[in-house]
């Protein structure tokens, strides 16, 4: 149940790895995250082809995309369920992420 380690160094920048290649962001809608060839199909994080200096540049791009993208179909989800409105708080981002996803 615990494995205790210690540090002992680092290895230096030139050596930190990012991997490389993923979907193209020209597939993807920038302010949903959502594909530009199948509705309803979202890309986030590592699956991305995006390059950034390690150092948690590409932890925040995981970490705002997939909650881009999961507020992208929170939104959708609720539009479509006659029996319900927009929560309040989420009602301006729902309606900033629908006109954006309509500009397709």
């Amino acid at each position: 149940k615990a494995l205790p380690m210690t540090v002992t160094g680092t290895r230096s920048f030139a050596e930190a790895i990012i991997t490389q290649g993923g979907i193209s962001v020209k597939d993807i809608n920038p302010s949903t995250m959502e594909s530009k060839r199948v509705r309803h199909l979202y890309f986030a994080g590592e699956v991305l082809d995006l390059d950034a200096m390690t150092g948690g540049f590409n932890l925040q791009i995981a970490w705002s995309t997939g909650h881009l993208a999961g507020d992208t179909e929170m939104c959708i989800r609720d539009r479509k369920s006659p029996e319900r409105d927009f929560k309040n708080e989420n009602r301006k981002i729902c309606e900033k992420i629908i006109i954006n996803r309509n500009q397709l």
